[in-house]
């Protein structure tokens, strides 16, 4: 099977994406996406040359893209890589049943009609769901998910968490609930979910605002709220607090570190992660910045900043 030469371009939500970038860098970043679409992923080394090495139009460019972990030297993107599997998807169903209904017309039983309508599938979805990003849109071809739900649980328990009053019919945010189940989430990963968030967001004036379903249920942020790090209670709250001997996880930790180093690590990415983590466990966040950037030349430069005032 020949590589597929295109992939869906939603211009729309790419301008809302991009419009804090440069000329320059946009075409940097459409570059990076045509390199992805043909490989699969993109190289970190190439991404960096296309960027010039310009370490601020890495880290602006590098926000688009994740670590893949079977490749652990190349980034993609979320997006890209879901729409080209769904292309290919609607693709395989489209020759599949093409073959079928061939089958049937050469054993002389009913044809079932083919339906092409597929094609359309994706160029309809903006009609119907106009505000709403792509991925949240419900798609025919998203695999059956095997454990029912009520639509309408999330919101209610999301409103009990809260004392917030979201209606639970509402279009506008059963949507994202529907789209997450038809990825085969479940009540137990919603309030999941919900219960972290308000954990961390709900007595804080500012963040409090958005515990509301298009923020909480909305692909990217569910995806990531769901696998968001729960380091031990004394690595978050003892960081610079001079407390001895505490006790951290050391593989929640790595994680941890990885997944906020891995792309770039500027001196206040790291600074941030420092404030995270007990200072007897600093030797951690410096042994991955060694192994993962050769010109590290350590991190004790940074501990003054640490505890200046966030």
């Amino acid at each position: 099977m020949t590589k597929d030469p295109a992939f869906l371009f939603y211009y729309q939500d790419f301008l809302v994406g991009t419009n804090h970038m440069t000329t320059e860098q946009v075409g940097m970043y459409i570059l990076c996406l045509c390199h992805q679409a043909n490989k699969g992923n993109i190289r970190r080394t190439h991404l960096e040359r296309i960027c010039n090495n310009n370490h601020e139009d890495i880290y602006v460019i590098g926000e688009k893209f994740v670590q893949d972990n079977e490749h652990l030297d190349c980034l993609f993107n979320i997006r890209l890589r879901n729409e080209q599997a769904k292309r290919k998807e609607l693709a395989d169903k489209r020759r599949k049943s093409l073959e079928d209904w061939r089958a049937k017309q050469k054993t002389g039983k009913t044809a079932r009609q083919y339906n092409n309508s597929n094609e359309s599938e994706n160029e309809n979805e903006s009609e119907r769901y106009p505000h709403v990003d792509s991925q949240d849109r419900p798609h025919m071809s998203e695999h059956v998910n095997t454990h029912k739900m009520d639509f309408k649980e999330p919101i209610i328990y999301l409103n009990k968490k809260t004392g917030k009053s979201f209606d639970p019919k509402a279009k506008a945010n059963v949507q994202f609930v529907k789209a997450r189940y038809n990825e085969g989430r479940t009540i137990e990963q919603f309030k999941e979910v919900i219960d972290r968030k308000c954990e961390q967001w709900l007595k804080d004036p500012k963040m409090t605002n958005y515990l509301r379903p298009s923020t909480l249920f909305n692909a990217t942020n569910f995806e990531n709220y769901l696998n968001e790090l729960d380091l031990p209670e004394d690595a978050q709250s003892g960081a610079n607090e001079g407390k001895p001997h505490q006790r951290v996880d050391l593989k929640s930790l790595e994680k941890l570190v990885e997944e906020n180093l891995s792309r770039i690590a500027t001196d206040d990415m790291v600074v941030g992660v420092m404030r995270k983590v007990p200072k007897n466990y600093w030797w951690v966040i410096e042994k991955y910045l060694k192994r993962r950037y050769v010109d590290c030349k350590g991190i004790s430069h940074l501990e003054s900043k640490v505890h200046d005032k966030q």
